[in-house]
């Protein structure tokens, strides 16, 4: 008998979710895994007091149960005993990825950071991290910073270089986090000769090009071996771009100082149809920076008008690694400029687009990179088009103390890329509608304001590609083979092969190989689909943490396409479109939103005029929503185990729940949030599956909870 068919008979209970988030007493949890639908009897134990549990809404894939009001703060474990046992442990710290400061490594005198779920119970735990070298020695340290519950950090100051193998304690129960590689500082071994530019040939006029002694200094430098090439305070005037060599530093005396900038040089004079001669803009370069890799700026801005994309930092064929971008400005527009400005300054940004025969998203992005090992931090960008076009699974990723604002009005979508173990954090997005894709996202402490152009979308994740299909594949092993008529060319290596009903529904693995009609994942499911079962392929993002995000002004953060293991923690949110997320057919692919919790944000002053009551009634004002749904495909469950809890919502904003084909929502949880001052409370649209309501307040309210079939 083979293993998953004597697993079958036995019908042994396989948990594949018990929450992202810390819980507390009072708090539902909802499981989610396979052949629960047995006799059992069920008691919780927080450590000290013992108490046993209804099991609420029991069926073969999940159950729900409410921790006891009277426990305490900590780790609790759930026995389910009868015909077959089950040992439940919750808060156990789960730490998804760790990120140096070298990316995938840190120094002796750097950092480390954990991602991850349940890094911190309560305030006061004693929280810690063990760190055991290859001889066995080990280095216990406490968190130089806790961020949240999703981020801690270490200083590795003192610590001797090489591998570590990693624990971490949330003062409750620990994990394993992997292993962890101090290595030597990639800086250690650049040159630190200083070249000062006006010792070789830079004019000092602010007005004299300084092209060509720019790119013969950096030529010469490289044949040195790198080296620092010093901007003293002053303003540098190019006509051209250049080429950064790997080993160097470009460095000036701070962006307020010291400055490179493009003067409008971009356009010619024509004779048109009215018989006038015009200013017309030439196109624009295509690029005005390159680099290899292995270098840093620090301490200068970057100003021009008219100009294209302003770094070229690696192709997904040859990417670049280890770049750092510190106290830098930019403050660049390519739709502004002399007399391009006057002639197309009565266009929005599509019709420039028209005019200029140019795209921003094609050929302006400031910052175009492609690698790992990214620091961005300290700077302030003032851009016309996308502030950044990130390769595919761009790597440890660092943004913080970032302002983004936009120079013009531009009423689209900048998606910043697809990113993978990033970190984004204490910065600042003015006027500029973003998003971004990938695996292994950290946002915290963000601010978010005035993005009304793009009036639906503050922030979004409108990427997608899978295949349009769910239904039975053939199986053997490892290997899932779809029907022939099925086109397969948007199942990738990297994305992800979701059960989504059937035996074992609710798994996700991620796709290894793709051979014509056959895919091949990485791992094996902890249940496995069988015939009946309906499989799909999609690029499914997971591991998201968003906390302490401050939206004001804007529209929506949305997880339009496929998300899993997603929290929302703490924004805080006014006059702005919400929160969405969306399990739906889009694109000709299956975009399911499983496992996504969102907790403890305020929504206030939700008059969002910029969009119409669209969700409820075109002809009511617009209104805040925390918004979880499905549509455009049956009897599916592609919103999976949402779990909405300790949401403030005020002043004309509401819950809004709705499954519009039915079966679509499946095992979500609505609990303790509370309304004050709304025309509705919660509103629950079409026929949810097993929606547990629970211990919600209202305030004010016209009405509480309105039904919609």
């Amino acid at each position: 008998m083979k293993f998953n068919e004597e697993r079958e008979e036995m019908k042994k209970p396989v948990v594949f979710y018990s929450g992202n988030t810390v819980v507390r007493a009072g708090n539902i949890v909802c499981v989610r895994g396979e052949y629960f639908d047995l006799n059992w009897t069920a008691s919780i134990t927080d450590g000290v007091n013992a108490e046993p549990v209804e099991l609420q809404q029991l069926n073969r894939q999940s159950f729900k149960f409410q921790i006891p009001k009277n426990f305490q703060d900590g780790v609790y474990t759930l026995q389910l005993c009868g015909e077959e046992c089950l040992s439940l442990t919750l808060n156990v710290p789960k730490v998804r990825w760790m990120q140096g400061n070298q990316g995938e490594t840190g120094t002796a005198d750097g950092w480390i950071r954990m991602q991850g779920e349940c890094l911190r119970v309560t305030n006061d735990a004693k929280l810690y991290a063990e760190f055991t070298s290859c001889d066995g020695a080990v280095t216990r340290m406490e968190p130089q910073r806790v961020y949240d519950d999703y981020s801690v950090g270490f200083s590795l100051e003192g610590m001797a270089e090489g591998e570590y193998r990693v624990a971490y304690y949330n003062g409750f129960a620990s994990c394993d986090c992997g292993t962890l590689t101090i290595a030597p500082s990639l800086e250690e071994d650049w040159r630190k000769t200083v070249y000062n530019v006006l010792e070789y040939g830079f004019p000092k006029d602010a007005v004299t090009d300084c092209t060509g002694a720019l790119v013969s200094l950096l030529i010469y430098v490289q044949q040195e071996g790198g080296g620092v090439i010093y901007f003293p305070r002053g303003r540098y005037r190019l006509t051209g771009g250049f080429h950064i060599p790997q080993g160097v530093i470009l460095r000036g005396d701070g962006y307020e100082r010291s400055q490179i900038f493009w003067t409008d040089e971009w356009h010619e004079m024509r004779v048109l149809e009215d018989g006038k001669e015009h200013w017309m803009p030439t196109p624009l370069p295509e690029v005005m920076i390159t680099a290899d890799g292995n270098f840093a700026i620090e301490g200068l801005e970057f100003a021009a008008a008219r100009i294209g994309r302003l770094f070229q930092l690696g192709t997904s064929e040859k990417p670049v690694k280890n770049v750092r971008i510190e106290n830098v400005r930019v403050n660049a527009n390519a739709f502004a400029g002399g007399h391009l400005h006057a002639r197309h300054g009565q266009y929005n940004y599509i019709g420039r687009c028209e005019v200029l025969k140019e795209t921003m998203m094609d050929k302006s992005d400031m910052f175009s990179i492609f690698g790992s090992n990214i620091t961005i931090k300290d700077c302030k960008f003032l851009w016309s088009g996308r502030m950044f076009n990130f390769g595919g699974n761009m790597d440890h990723l660092l943004i913080q103390n970032v302002i983004f604002g936009g120079a013009t009005a531009v009423d689209d979508w900048m998606p910043i890329g697809t990113l993978d173990h990033a970190i984004l954090e204490d910065s600042e997005i003015h006027e500029w509608t973003c998003g971004c894709g990938g695996n292994n996202i950290y946002m915290a402490r963000m601010k978010i304001q005035e993005v009304v152009d793009n009036n639906r979308e503050a922030f979004t994740t409108d990427i997608t590609a899978g295949i349009d299909y769910y239904g039975p594949a053939k199986m053997d092993g490892l290997s899932f083979t779809f029907p022939e008529e099925i086109e397969m060319e948007k199942a990738k290596p990297g994305s992800v092969l979701c059960i989504l009903s059937g035996t074992g529904a609710g798994q996700f693995r991620t796709v290894k190989e793709v051979q014509g009609q056959t895919v091949t994942i990485d791992e094996p499911f902890l249940v496995a689909p069988d015939e009946q079962s309906h499989l799909t392929v999609n690029y499914m993002f997971r591991n998201w943490y968003f906390t302490d995000i401050t939206l004001d002004n804007g529209g929506s953060l949305q997880f339009y396409t496929a998300q899993g293991n997603t929290v929302v923690d703490g924004m805080k949110i006014t006059r702005s479109g919400g929160v969405k997320g969306f399990g739906q057919r889009v694109y000709s692919s299956v975009a399911n939103n499983w496992y996504n919790s969102y907790i403890n944000n305020t929504f206030s002053d939700g008059n969002y005029y910029h969009m119409g009551g669209w969700y409820i009634d075109q002809n009511l004002p617009g209104s805040s929503f925390l918004c979880t749904n499905a549509r455009n495909i049956t009897d599916e469950p592609i919103n999976l185990c949402c779990t909405i809890r300790g949401n403030d919502m005020r002043d004309n904003t509401l819950i809004y729940i709705d499954d519009a084909v039915g079966g679509g929502i499946c095992d979500a949880v609505v609990e303790s949030n509370h309304s004050a001052d709304c025309r509705c409370g919660i509103y629950i649209g079409g026929s949810p599956e097993r929606l547990l309501l629970s211990e919600n307040t209202f305030e004010r309210v016209d009405q509480e909870i309105c039904y919609k079939a």
